[in-house]
């Protein structure tokens, strides 16, 4: 979802950046330093999964409404990383991404979008799948297949639903488009976007729970295999 040649209001792009420091100041005052600091794995894996973020974000795919979409893997990410630094991934991909396009382009006023894209395509991802993790930790079965099953296609698919609906709301309520036109041909898209990223998300999280599985920061192998 290209957010770069949007025209949102002031107060809106205001928003967005102040929302978007004041998440950054919390997860750095916050975050549990101490996993990555003298661990070269995790350092290695954070760095990789950024990257690949970037990559994929990236490779956007020309949508309707002069949008364009891609995947957004993010439910994945919070798997791996749990909150705080998930969203910590997402805004660094997110920031080399604009750091990137703006390189290509030359335009710098692109730039004024970027908390706005932060909230609706990173925070509210990683909230609602770091919110449905723990809820499922508390109310489901702790089995292997209903991990792989909840958190990955079930969360990934809320999330990305979430973010969707609440984008159209944000065009809406911004004055960038008018509900005929998303209702034409933006809402029904939604569920089309939503399955091939709830798959991805539990394929990824599966294989990775298979052959990393300390690489999962909610699994854990006593609670969901041994003894089942």
């Amino acid at each position: 979802m290209d957010f770069t040649r949007l025209d949102f209001s002031f107060t809106w792009q205001l928003l967005g950046w102040i929302t978007t420091l004041a998440v950054l100041l919390r997860v750095l005052s916050t975050a549990a330093w101490h996993k990555l600091k003298g661990d070269s794995e995790a350092q290695h894996v954070f760095v990789g999964v950024t990257f690949i973020l970037v990559l994929v974000w990236l490779a956007e795919v020309g949508g309707v409404l002069g949008l364009s979409f891609h995947l957004l893997l993010l439910t994945t990410v919070t798997m791996m990383f749990g909150f705080q630094f998930a969203l910590l991934s997402g805004l660094l991909a997110l920031l080399f991404k604009y750091l990137v396009v703006l390189f290509l382009l030359n335009e710098p006023e692109m730039i004024v979008n970027f908390g706005l894209e932060f909230m609706f395509l990173v925070l509210l991802p990683v909230w609602s799948s770091w919110a449905l993790a723990r809820l499922g930790y508390q109310m489901l079965a702790k089995n292997f297949f209903v991990f792989i099953f909840f958190n990955g296609f079930v969360v990934a698919f809320v999330g990305i639903v979430l973010s969707l609906f609440s984008l159209s709301l944000l065009y809406f309520w911004s004055g960038v488009y008018s509900v005929t036109m998303l209702d034409a041909k933006l809402l029904p898209f939604i569920p089309l976007l939503a399955f091939p990223e709830a798959f991805i998300n539990t394929l990824l999280l599966a294989l990775l729970v298979i052959l990393k599985p300390q690489w999962i920061s909610c699994f854990d192998d006593n609670t969901y295999l041994k003894g089942k």
